[in-house]
């Protein structure tokens, strides 16, 4: 996949698959989802929302006590 060919769906696709970390994507597809967010507000407001529930999931998260 080339950063000209980069489809918000194919995005979307990538950020449900591998996450919101995106050095854990394929280089290719990282390079090209890079090229993308630098011009669309669409992927951008799917990273940051993918993020904000990923920080609420482990803001979620139990914690063990303290000396365990």
């Amino acid at each position: 996949m080339t950063s000209e060919t980069m489809t918000f769906a194919a995005f979307r696709q990538l950020l449900d698959t591998h996450g919101i970390r995106m050095a854990a994507w394929p280089v290719d597809e990282r390079e090209a989802a890079e090229m993308l967010l630098s011009f669309s507000s669409e992927a951008r407001e799917a990273l940051a929302s993918a993020q904000a529930d990923d920080e609420f999931l482990r803001a979620s998260l139990p914690r063990a006590p303290v000396g365990l």
